[in-house]
């Protein structure tokens, strides 16, 4: 059973040279080994097919990575509120007054107006 028969041997492809290498290493049992194996062989791999950015494409992706920020932290929680509450007048009274609600349950002024 140990033995490949000759018939199999023949059918065999050698593998191209630029796998040679990924080949040599052993399986190794450890899968922090594995993980660096294969993000150098990722590396190689990426190198041959993937070219660098330009320095105006690098530009632009801060830039708009800046913007997007800005749109997050100040337009959104801060600008927006503030044209809403310029826009938006308050409500009229309720006709059972401020202090109860339409149930006869008691509330504040502020529950009332939220």
């Amino acid at each position: 059973m140990g033995d490949s028969s000759p018939q199999i041997q023949d059918n065999l492809v050698e593998m191209p040279k630029e796998y040679e290498d990924v080949m040599e290493t052993p399986d190794v049992h450890r899968v922090a080994m594995k993980i660096q194996r294969a993000d150098e062989n990722y590396e190689k791999y990426a190198a041959k097919h993937e070219e660098k950015p330009g320095k105006g494409e690098v530009l632009c992706w801060y830039l708009y990575g800046l913007c997007s920020f800005f749109v997050h932290t100040v337009l959104i929680p801060i600008e927006f509120p503030l044209i809403i509450s310029q826009t938006v007048s308050l409500p009229h009274a309720p006709q059972q007054g401020w202090l109860k609600s339409y149930r006869d349950l008691k509330c504040g002024k502020n529950e009332m107006q939220l």
